[in-house]
């Protein structure tokens, strides 16, 4: 199941479909940009940060967290318009 977003990424938030996760750009000491994630409760899932060694954005989860396909489609949709739009 393709999970189609348009997303603003200029935005601080950013919802997702049926507000399922939670994109909240929080303050970088550098030129990259790190997002926390958080799910419908607002609990959170993870960070989606620059990692250096690959030179591309990545998604950090917290421990003992745990994510559904659909979830991970999402967080991996966010990541690839990310790139598109660095």
């Amino acid at each position: 199941m393709a999970v189609s977003v348009a997303l603003v990424l200029a935005m601080k938030v950013i919802n997702m479909p049926k507000n399922k996760i939670r994109f909240e750009e929080v303050e970088s000491e550098d030129d990259y940009r790190i997002f926390n994630v958080y799910n419908r409760r607002k609990e959170l899932l993870g960070y989606i940060s620059w990692h250096k060694p690959w030179k591309r954005y990545v998604f950090e989860p917290c421990h003992l967290t745990i994510h559904s396909s659909e979830c991970l489609d999402i967080i991996s949709e966010f990541l690839m318009n990310l790139e598109k739009n660095r």
